[in-house]
């Protein structure tokens, strides 16, 4: 049976007798998944099997492992792993390639690619990213290897700061410039995005980095609050 490792620590010497609830709350685990491990996890001190009421102590190596949440298959891609600890991955992710399945694309998404890894690697791990990219977007995203992990991003409300490499047709009016424009779902589409009355407030930087004015297509930075798509940029949507 496969197993995701969400606990792995040594008790501080230091600690006298305590429970393992003590132990993990200081860790900053959420109440919601202190009731996951209580009810689901399997439990070992020293490598022998306990029970959540067993009590620890200082020097004590705890690890609590839960069956994975997610049963997605495994797919050998080439990822772009640009940095990797204990708690973390950092993949440079190539376009065209979704972040996690669907319910009509199972296979040869990131997360099938990184389940792969895990596999592979012998790490006892889930996917959990800490932010997403679209599917047509390339860049870095971070892959969180726990919940727990996760969760510690999202309770520090870290803001990421993004900056979008854009090919636009169409005349822009300025090198540098700024929209402040709502932008919302576009009608018929779960997926793309245009600027809309009713769409979320939106703050996008923009700089032409070069342009080929015989065809008027320009390179554009974006940097913006919302995620950013091309057609934002065409003339009559500014």
């Amino acid at each position: 049976m496969n197993k995701t490792t969400i606990i792995d620590i040594v008790v501080p010497q230091e600690v006298t007798t305590t429970s393992i609830n003590h132990i993990i709350k200081q860790h900053h685990i959420s109440q919601r998944m202190r009731r996951k491990l209580k009810n689901d996890g399997y439990i070992l001190i020293n490598n022998n099997n306990a029970s959540w009421d067993t009590l620890i102590h200082g020097n004590d190596h705890l690890v609590i492992s839960i069956e994975p949440e997610q049963e997605f298959s495994h797919t050998d891609m080439d990822l772009a792993i640009l940095y990797e600890d204990e708690y973390i991955l950092a993949i440079n992710k190539a376009a065209g390639v979704l972040m996690h399945p669907t319910s009509t694309v199972r296979d040869g998404t990131l997360a099938n690619g990184v389940l792969y890894y895990y596999n592979k690697t012998h790490q006892a791990h889930d996917f959990h990213p800490v932010h997403r990219l679209d599917k047509d977007t390339s860049g870095i995203v971070i892959i969180a290897k726990t919940a727990v992990v996760q969760h510690a991003f999202e309770k520090q409300r870290i803001k990421f700061h993004k900056l979008y490499d854009a090919i636009v047709e169409g005349i822009l009016p300025s090198s540098f410039l700024t929209i402040r424009w709502p932008i919302g779902r576009k009608p018929g589409s779960i997926i793309e995005r245009c600027c809309t009355e009713a769409g979320k407030t939106a703050h996008t930087d923009v700089t032409v980095i070069t342009h080929r004015s015989n065809k008027a297509i320009h390179v554009a930075q974006l940097n913006g609050t919302t995620s950013i798509r091309p057609t934002v940029l065409s003339p009559k949507k500014i």
